[in-house]
């Protein structure tokens, strides 16, 4: 399988959950009757608000992933909705210090967007209301308007969760944006306010100025990692020497009271630590059987990411060998049992869609890494390939019902 193939199922998972589940909700929850097949977006306009609030708030009761997921794709959709909505009004409203623009997407293309990407319709008055341009509440309305619609939920829970549902979906903006016939200046703009107005919500969500998954991965993943396995010699997790038997069962229990005390912290160390391991046997596998690259391995795990780095003994058991067909059951069922990995699973859409949005955002960090790292090209579309097939192979074995032992 190639690499654009893989992409493409990332992808078309990501989109099926948007123009499916999370397009029902929106149907039951506004109680508009729209289908995206016949190319009309979901119309948020004159609806019963406390209606609305209250089926949300309902779901969100006996569903908390569900209210997560529902609300941080909606929030970003409506950012999306607004900064779109200043860009094409900037000539109108522009203070008399700001130059104007020469060319901004007009009102068919934008009803062409919200119709080819599903994207809802928000209306006038909330961009109006709401702007980040504009409006005297601008983002600093954002409590305001979680409230409105229900979506006043523990975000800090989820921090890694919603900077990776943030980030995949400013990547399916700028995709969706791409296949406009609008100039790339326009695009370019709209994508950076996008990016920017992003960060500015996350900011004020997780109260804080840091970059959500850079901090996580330099900071709790570590902690995470120390405090669970214990730290080794081999850089900050010596993972090649951890088959004693007499460190097992310690780790295995720390695992499984933090999957009991913080659910949603072992689920993003997990995913993460999954998606560590399917890079380090993809980066061996390109080594040791395509001879690729010979060179290089410090500086990918040093300079470049400062991963974990899986030692060679934990490589042998794992290894695809010349197969580029990823990890297959045997394989995924010891790395998740082994080490105590997702002990909840993932036992419905609304996890899977956070799984994927996690590795999607973990994949982009790798492909910025590979684009660094000194070696062949042949080399890093290798690394990618193995990398991408590994993750699916995780993911089957996933949705199939895993428990652990």
């Amino acid at each position: 399988m190639n690499q654009n193939n893989l992409e493409q199922l990332t992808k078309d998972y990501i989109h099926n959950y948007l123009h499916n589940e999370y397009m029902d909700d929106l149907r039951f929850i506004f109680q508009k009757d729209y289908e995206y097949e016949n190319g009309r977006c979901p119309w948020l306009r004159d609806f019963n608000a406390a209606d609305a609030k209250s089926k949300i708030d309902n779901r969100a009761e006996t569903d908390p992933l569900w209210h997560f997921v529902f609300s941080s794709i909606f929030l970003y959709q409506l950012m999306a909705y607004i900064t779109i909505k200043d860009d094409m009004n900037h000539n109108g409203y522009k203070s008399p210090n700001e130059a104007a623009y020469e060319e901004f997407m007009d009102s068919d293309k934008f009803q062409e967007f919200l119709d080819h990407s599903g994207w809802p319709d928000f209306g006038l008055d909330i961009w109006q209301e709401f702007s980040a341009k504009y409006s005297q509440k601008k983002i600093n309305g954002l409590n305001e308007l979680l409230d409105r619609y229900g979506l006043v939920i523990p975000f800090l829970n989820y921090r890694f969760q919603l900077a990776s549902i943030f980030d995949v979906l400013q990547r399916l903006l700028q995709e969706e944006l791409s296949r406009l016939d609008v100039s790339k200046e326009v695009k370019i703009r709209i994508v950076d306010c996008a990016n920017e107005n992003s960060q500015k919500v996350l900011s004020i969500l997780l109260n804080t100025k840091t970059p959500v998954v850079e901090d996580y991965l330099q900071h709790e993943y570590k902690e995470d990692i120390k405090n669970i396995f214990e730290d080794r010699e081999k850089g900050w997790f010596g993972i090649d020497d951890y088959q004693r038997t007499e460190t097992w069962p310690d780790a295995e229990k720390r695992n499984f009271d933090l999957s009991q005390e913080n659910p949603s912290r072992h689920f993003v160390l997990s995913s993460v630590l999954l998606f560590h391991f399917a890079v380090g046997v993809a980066i061996n596998d390109e080594r040791y059987y395509k001879h690729t690259f010979s060179e290089g391995i410090d500086e990918f795990y040093g300079r470049l990411t400062g991963w974990p780095r899986i030692g060679l003994n934990y490589w042998k058991i794992l290894s695809t060998g010349d197969s580029e067909e990823g990890f297959q059951p045997k394989q995924v069922n010891y790395i998740l049992d082994h080490f105590g990995l997702m002990r909840n699973g993932i036992p419905d859409r609304s996890s899977e869609f956070v799984l994927s949005c996690i590795f999607n955002t973990m994949l982009g960090l790798l492909d910025d890494a590979l684009l660094k790292w000194n070696i062949s090209d042949e080399a890093k579309v290798g690394v990618s390939i193995r990398v991408q097939s590994h993750l699916n192979g995780i993911k089957k074995i996933l949705k199939s019902g895993y428990k652990p032992f």
